[in-house]
């Protein structure tokens, strides 16, 4: 090898040279003799001439722990100029696969930035930015398997910070994690200290290493261990106050360059997240702010948490939703032209329909009860219209249509006059509530039914013929046109439907009974759902499904007799 070195010194001719580096390199510990050679002070001359083509054969090779390779990386960067260098060593970077050796690399790579223009640098931060959250969402995948299997242990816990402890023993290499998060901070933390001796492009840098720090804000950090997460987030939070860019133009997203490398939604919302619920570096908030200023601006961030589907994310939205409530019936109606609140309503119901988890389904519940809360009684009443339009949920829409009959009964004790929860404007709502399509399946819609039964019900007891102030008598015979009748019909099908197929169900266990005990196993029903076979279910378990749909069947009955009683009494 230092034969083939003189030569190139001696004739310029590289190719022969980085045929016989590649070579060596390939073989084990070929990297370690090359690099001895090399880094001779004789060679320093070649490491110059030939540092670009030299990084792209070192740099695949490099272990993941320190080495002659990585002295002889140190070396040639130093010696090569520094604008072929950075663009050398992002080139390769964003072709490692190797995440430890991706994140060790930064350390040569702020030595060679550091030496750019300051406008220079800031072009090359906003490069570095997505290779780093790019290999820090190399855990997001592991995190996810991690997090779905502690998810009920953190819906429990009661803990939204500390949540969803995962045990020992996992495949993610947490600490790998926590080392890359600790070399990125350390990375851009030299580039604030720059930012702080500048006069020229000192608040453009500023901004660059602010959307830098919060790049890195979202996976696997959200989602790690509250102890092992909140020193690294302490550090983090620490170097964005020190960019000294205001905490409102990061919550709003201004102040952080053209749009065009701004960070990722994940991470400014655990930025505000780190801000409002764990308190950390609090005076960076200013002094004096409107509360329902703070939730306006804060709502996009709950939003982003709580379309994810991990457990612990979904907690941080709740939780931070929960840190900037304003007090009850303190906004007006016309705060919802804004629609981000209606969309936070309905995101809260898609986590009360869809999480797999009971504890945060009724968090969600809670919450979405405290959310329709905040606004005064006609934001409620428009609030509870929207979401009587976009849930489709049975459960979740009795759930509302009982709430609504409480806002109902209260408006009734308070004399009946102006509110928006009696008269004409509460028509709407019946109109939603009091229907029944030619396709409704009864048992599949029952708490819906039910509900909607209960309130006309509480309606025709409860506002008298004479006052009519709901309405509810001057819709009453189209009340019984679109709603009782039909229901009346379909109930009758299904119920007589549900005891054809429980007369075959108990003639298939009674044929089960007096068949051999040797003879052929008792068939049992089985469902494939997305290629899945469900556990079966057998002619004894399918009876008592069957008798509980009729229980339930029966229940609707009792109340829809009640109401057709009260309906037919009026008519008299």
């Amino acid at each position: 090898m230092e034969q083939l070195c003189d030569e190139y010194l001696t004739s310029g001719d590289s190719a022969i040279l980085l045929v016989a580096i590649s070579e060596r390199v390939s073989n084990r510990d070929g990297l370690e003799d090359v690099s001895n050679v090399l880094l001779l002070d004789k060679y320093q001359l070649l490491l110059a001439q030939l540092g670009w083509d030299l990084i792209s054969l070192v740099i695949p090779r490099l272990p993941p722990t320190e080495s002659r390779g990585w002295e002889l990386l140190r070396t040639t960067t130093t010696l090569c100029s520094p604008k072929e260098m950075c663009l050398a060593l992002l080139e390769q970077m964003a072709q490692l696969n190797n995440i430890a050796v991706f994140f060790k690399m930064m350390k040569p790579l702020q030595a060679v930035v550091l030496k750019l223009r300051p406008v220079a640098v800031v072009s090359t931060l906003k490069e570095v930015a997505p290779l780093v959250s790019a290999a820090l969402r190399g855990f997001e995948g592991q995190r996810r398997l991690m997090d779905n299997a502690a998810g009920e242990e953190a819906g429990e816990s009661g803990d939204e910070e500390g949540s969803g402890e995962v045990e020992a023993g996992t495949t993610l290499d947490e600490d790998l994690a926590c080392n890359g998060l600790l070399l990125s901070i350390e990375f851009v933390a030299r580039f604030v200290d720059l930012s702080e001796a500048l006069t020229e492009h000192k608040t453009l840098l500023q901004s660059q290493c602010s959307n830098f720090l919060l790049s890195i804000m979202g996976y696997p950090l959200i989602s790690m261990k509250h102890k092992m997460a909140t020193p690294i987030c302490s550090q983090i939070m620490h170097q964005v106050v020190r960019c000294r860019v205001g905490a409102f133009q990061l919550l709003q997203g201004e102040g952080l360059g053209d749009g065009e490398g701004s960070p990722p939604a994940l991470g400014v919302a655990f930025f505000a997240y780190l801000l409002l619920v764990d308190h950390m570096e609090q005076s960076y908030l200013p002094m004096v702010i409107r509360k329902d200023y703070l939730l306006h601006v804060v709502l996009t961030h709950v939003k982003t948490l709580l379309q994810r589907s991990e457990s612990r994310v979904m907690l941080k939205g709740l939780a931070l939703l929960t840190a900037v409530l304003v007090p009850a019936h303190s906004l007006n109606s016309t705060v919802l032209d804004d629609p981000q609140y209606v969309d936070t309503a309905e995101l809260l119901c898609r986590v009360i329909v869809n999480c797999p988890h009971k504890t945060l389904r009724e968090r969600s519940m809670k919450m979405l009860l405290d959310f329709i809360n905040l606004f005064d009684t006609p934001g409620t009443h428009k609030l509870y219209k929207s979401l009587c339009h976009s849930v489709k949920h049975s459960g979740l829409l009795g759930l509302l249509i009982f709430h609504i009959k409480n806002e109902v009964d209260a408006a009734l004790r308070g004399g009946g006059v102006g509110s928006p929860f009696l008269g004409h404007s509460l028509v709407p709502l019946l109109d939603m509530m009091f229907v029944v399509r030619d396709d409704e399946d009864l048992l599949t819609d029952s708490d819906r039914i039910m509900g909607a039964l209960n309130f006309l019900r509480f309606l025709l007891i409860r506002d008298k013929p004479g006052s009519n102030h709901t309405t509810v008598w001057s819709q009453a015979s189209s009340l019984v046109g679109r709603f009782t009748d039909p229901l009346r019909r379909a109930l009758y099908a299904t119920k007589m439907h549900a005891r054809e197929e429980i007369a075959k169900a108990e003639q298939s266990l009674m044929m089960m009974k007096s068949a051999p005990q040797d003879g052929d196993p008792a068939p049992v029903l089985t469902v494939e759902v997305s290629g899945e076979v469900l556990p079966g279910v057998s002619p004894k378990d399918e009876l008592q499904a069957l008798h509980a749909a009729l229980q339930r069947l029966d229940m609707i009955e009792c109340v829809l007799v009640r109401v057709e009683e009260l309906l037919e009494t009026a008519a008299k």
